[in-house]
């Protein structure tokens, strides 16, 4: 039995509708300037709506538990992604916490784009 794309559409709508908040997907190209050794950043900042899967916090590999990592999920529609970014080298940012993208999954519909990100 297949699914409709438009029966797929606005339940996604719906869940965006219900449980969206606004983050910042920040594009960030980098520069090297060789006069200082120094790497110049600048960003530029798209604001979409995100359903966010939390943070959680597990103990980094190989410190014994000394060390935390801070994973987060967050999930975007498809049409949000701005056209050229890459998102596996880009940033999300939300209330003030910036988070680095380690890894995308794009669903078959192409509807929700999941990113896997870790507290920068």
């Amino acid at each position: 039995m297949e699914i409709e794309s438009g029966m797929i559409a606005a339940d996604r709508d719906q869940l965006f509708a219900d449980w969206g908040v606004e983050v910042v997907l920040r594009a960030v190209e980098q520069a090297y300037d060789p006069e200082d050794g120094a790497i110049e950043e600048t960003p530029t900042d798209f604001v979409v709506t995100a359903v966010t899967g939390g943070a959680a916090k597990q103990a980094a590999q190989g410190t014994a538990g000394q060390h935390g990592k801070i994973d987060a999920v967050f999930l975007i529609r498809g049409e949000d992604v701005p056209e050229g970014v890459e998102l596996r080298t880009r940033r999300v940012v939300q209330g003030g916490v910036e988070y680095r993208v380690m890894s995308t999954e794009t669903d078959a519909a192409e509807a929700i784009v999941t990113l896997h990100c870790r507290l920068i």
